[in-house]
């Protein structure tokens, strides 16, 4: 009886020490996951900056629209 005892209480350390092993590795692999993504949107940034540092003047100033208003008055005697 003891022997089994001894046994029971072994597979519960065993047991617990595979979920903390477990938890950790799903820690890291979160902690990768996180940087991953932040390292694809820095990515991202420099990609959008570098389009918007390659569009030159003239190109915007032909997009813009400009409206010129006249006004008339008239004046009656």
């Amino acid at each position: 009886m003891k022997n089994d005892n001894t046994t029971l209480k072994q597979n519960i350390y065993e047991n617990k020490k595979k979920d903390e092993a477990l938890e950790s590795t799903r820690e890291l692999e979160e902690k990768v996951k996180r940087k991953g993504k932040k390292e694809e949107n820095e990515r991202k940034a420099e990609t959008y900056t570098d389009v918007i540092n390659t569009v030159d003047v003239p190109t915007v100033q032909t997009l813009v629209k400009t409206t010129t208003i006249t006004t008339t008055t008239t004046t009656l005697s």
